[in-house]
């Protein structure tokens, strides 16, 4: 139960901190270099602002799926297997704002 935990809390946490800026970047500058109005890239910082507070908010249904596996052995199994299924939405959420940011230019 432990390594689900460690892997789904890195890929959460590294996707919405390092993700984010490396991803980010690209398609700010994307974004900027097609408008060059003050405001024309809002909406994409919107999108990106958005889905690293969400990527981040995915953390806490892990630290909780981790204090209830702790705290009851014989549900360790399910909660192994929902650490694994939060790693794949950390990813899936990921893909998903960044894709929209990208969509907004």
């Amino acid at each position: 139960m432990i390594v689900p935990a460690l892997v789904a809390g890195w890929v959460g946490l590294a996707l919405g901190t390092m993700g984010y800026w490396f991803v980010g970047f690209g398609i700010a500058t994307s974004c900027t270099d097609i408008h060059e109005s003050v405001h024309g890239c809002d909406a994409m910082y919107r999108w990106m602002h958005v889905g690293r507070i969400g990527q981040l908010l995915l953390v806490l249904p892990l630290i909780a799926a981790l204090v209830v596996g702790l705290a009851w052995p014989a549900s360790r199994k399910v909660i192994a297997v929902s650490m694994w299924a939060l790693a794949a939405v950390a990813f899936a959420w990921f893909a998903f704002y960044m894709s929209s940011a990208a969509s907004t230019f």
